[in-house]
């Protein structure tokens, strides 16, 4: 009894001194300068362009923003790794639910000056100090639920069963397809948020054959949705 109450201090010391994956770090790191330099070189551009209508901003003022941009999203990046695995999996499934009806906001709200739109697609909350894309939300939500949902479906050997995955994700995407490309009128984030789905399910594990099958059935769904929107 007492061998095995070490052996699970041991396992238990083992998980908290677990350290994360610094090569993702390092990779966001890149991308996060790449888009600084890329800022940085059309900024002038864009503010000249601006001024000519009789502002009068910085030349780096979108420098600064996107600055002050990658500021918080570090701090949000910090406090989230902070947060214990366990909570993240407790609420996996509201954070997505709650990520949805953030999306219906900014629908349920057009023509108010909550919602803002654009060429008649309504995407953004006006929170009169700053603006918020409730899509972001739904991208960061999916992540923590798919990291759930395939976790748990891997352990119980479960993650290739049509019935008891791809199904229940195929519902999953749907919903999200519905709200974030037919009515936010957003294909580019919908197409991004595709992107992650497969990326996990990928990463978990899922037999390729899936992948295949895929491919031709999303092609005619992107084809159906575009044509909707004409």
């Amino acid at each position: 009894m007492e061998r095995t109450r070490r052996v699970a201090r041991a396992g238990a010391e083992v998980i908290r001194r677990h350290r994360g994956d610094f090569m993702i770090v390092l990779f966001m790191s890149i991308l996060m300068l790449l888009g600084l330099v890329v800022i940085y070189s059309i900024s002038p551009a864009l503010t000249a362009r601006i001024n000519s209508a009789g502002n009068n901003l910085d030349q780096n003022h979108f420098m600064y923003r996107q600055v002050a941009y990658l500021g918080v999203g570090v701090l949000a990046f910090l406090a989230a790794s902070l947060v214990p695995i366990d909570l993240w999996r407790k609420y996996q499934n509201k954070l997505l639910i709650a990520g949805l009806v953030l999306c219906m906001v900014p629908i349920v709200a057009r023509g108010t000056a909550l919602s803002l739109c654009t060429n008649g697609a309504c995407r953004w909350i006006d929170l009169g100090f700053v603006s918020l894309q409730p899509a972001e939300i739904v991208k960061f939500a999916l992540l923590i639920f798919l990291a759930g949902f395939l976790a748990k479906r891997a352990q119980e050997g479960k993650l290739n069963s049509v019935n008891e995955t791809l199904w229940p994700l195929a519902i999953v995407m749907g919903v999200i397809s519905l709200i974030v490309i037919v009515l936010q009128k957003d294909l580019g984030t919908g197409i991004a948020i595709f992107g992650i789905a497969v990326t996990m399910l990928y990463v978990a594990g899922l037999d390729k054959k899936y992948f295949g099958l895929a491919v031709p059935l999303m092609t005619r769904v992107v084809r159906v949705i575009t044509l909707t929107k004409r």
